[in-house]
């Protein structure tokens, strides 16, 4: 792996792997500013807002204007946030594919220069397939946050009408007393 803080690329026993070109691509990225952005605090937030993104919409439910008002900004924010959650958790990891995908080229235009045209489509094809592990890391946040805010809502529906129910029991046995005793007070 590639720690370009200290400009250093860690391969196994020193070996050049199909993902050491990778890596390399990662060491090449981070010579420009938009690359280490995209390799510091890009990466951390895009690693860290599908989590915030999740227990928010988990942990929340769509705000409804009062009588005679309209929602806030801050409660259509909100409300926004719950309804896109799957998107926003996907489009936050965008910079790791991105990133990633930048690397991955890189690190083939490299690989094509230096090694024979068998090896350097090898290391093009290992590429791309690890590349789709962090697409599908990124749909499974997508996906995560999608569910738990669907779930969350099924759930307070089934309380919901549970307390519906028990209020009309309530209503039920205080309307039988008041028939069979009178008042209540």
């Amino acid at each position: 792996f590639c720690i370009s803080k200290f400009k250093k690329i860690i391969l196994p026993d020193g070996k050049l792997t199909p993902a050491g070109f990778h890596e390399i691509g990662h060491a090449m990225n981070s010579m420009s500013k938009l690359g280490k952005l995209a390799q510091g605090p890009l990466r951390l937030i895009g690693m860290i807002a599908p989590i915030g993104i999740t227990l928010f919409g988990a942990f929340t439910k769509n705000k409804k204007a009062e009588k005679g008002k309209e929602l806030t900004k801050g409660q259509k924010a909100s409300n926004f946030v719950r309804n896109n959650a799957g998107k926003l958790s996907f489009l936050a990891m965008t910079p790791i594919l991105i990133e990633e995908g930048v690397a991955s080229i890189k690190g083939g235009k490299l690989a094509k220069q230096v090694l024979s045209s068998d090896l350097a489509k090898k290391v093009s094809k290992t590429n791309k397939l690890a590349w789709c592990t962090y697409l599908c890391a990124a749909a499974a946040a997508g996906i995560g946050s999608f569910l738990a805010v669907k779930v969350k809502d099924k759930i307070q529906e089934i309380i919901n009408q549970k307390n519906k129910q028990i209020v009309n029991l309530e209503q039920l046995v205080k309307s039988q007393f008041v028939e069979m005793f009178g008042t209540v007070k």
